[in-house]
């Protein structure tokens, strides 16, 4: 009698003991799988239980497999271009992206020189000229802005002391801007197509499809009265002709009592969409371009 208690007692310890192997390799597969449980109860082999917390972290990786790894994207508010999953590109992305899209705001409006009042509300005002630098500190802050995006050079703009700064205001916000100066000669663009190109395209010169560069004819020189060296929109505020409007109210406002005429008018070396501008603005291929010093 007392052998078979003992048999009986070492097979119902066996099972026990099967029973929690069972049951931690079913717990441990469920971790292997990725099940994700906030509480999970293991069993020991010495019958103990214990609760553990699982903390998971997720982290985006890449694989380098030899591929050409082409994850980047671009922004459609501030145009950068990153690669998402990169801590430092993201970090980048965002910096960059905080600047980029802070408006400029000037207080006080009323105080200021409005040369011009638009039926939606919005104004135009002549912001700085040479004989007032008392906004020297906005206008530098507002150049460098917008320096950044276009890439040109921030110092050779306030450098002519005929220079004069407009600006296109939406409530206090600055969207616009032209920086004027007085410029004596300029050359014609040469226009190496017709308006209507004959393979159907839209009749752009081979050199603005080609390049950015505008090749000026320096054997036709004429007389000027007004350079643009600087004309810009923000990006959240094209197709809205606020470059049309800031660039007639330069005209009428640069010189006291007089507008000047449009082929009195010159672009300093204009970039790819200046070029398409000034076309379509003077309704021709062969606008002026003044040489820079």
């Amino acid at each position: 009698c007392f052998t078979q208690q003992s048999s009986n007692s070492s097979k119902h310890k066996l099972k026990t003991s099967q029973s929690n192997k069972r049951k931690a390799s079913d717990t441990t597969t469920e971790l292997t799988m990725g099940v994700n449980l906030s509480t999970v109860s293991s069993k020991h082999l010495n019958g103990a239980v214990t609760n553990k917390r699982l903390k998971c972290e997720y982290r985006q990786t890449f694989m380098d497999l030899g591929q050409k790894l082409d994850a980047s994207t671009r922004c459609s508010e501030c145009g950068m271009e990153y690669c998402p999953g990169e801590p430092s590109d993201e970090l980048e992305h965002k910096s960059f992206h905080k600047r980029y899209t802070a408006d400029i705001t000037i207080n006080n409006v009323n105080a200021l020189d409005t040369i011009s009042t638009c039926p939606n509300g919005d104004r135009i005002i002549r912001l700085w000229t040479a004989s007032n630098t008392s906004r020297i500190s906005k206008v530098r802050s507002l150049l460098g802005w917008m320096t950044r995006e276009m890439g040109c050079i921030q110092e050779t703009l306030l450098v002519d002391p005929t220079t004069k700064v407009f600006v296109y205001l939406v409530d206090k916000t600055i969207v616009g801007c032209i920086v004027a100066s007085h410029v004596k000669t300029a050359y014609p663009v040469l226009a190496s197509t017709s308006s209507t190109a004959a393979d159907g395209t839209d009749g752009l010169s081979d050199s603005i499809q080609n390049d950015d560069v505008c090749l000026c004819d320096t054997t036709a020189e004429q007389s000027t009265e007004l350079g643009i060296r600087l004309i810009w929109t923000h990006r959240q505020h094209r197709k809205k002709s606020i470059a049309t409007m800031l660039l007639d109210a330069v005209r009428s406002n640069f010189h006291y009592g007089w507008t000047v005429p449009k082929d009195k008018c010159a672009f300093s070396q204009p970039t790819f969409e200046g070029r398409m501008f000034a076309e379509r603005y003077f309704e021709t291929r062969s606008f002026l371009v003044f040489l820079s010093e």
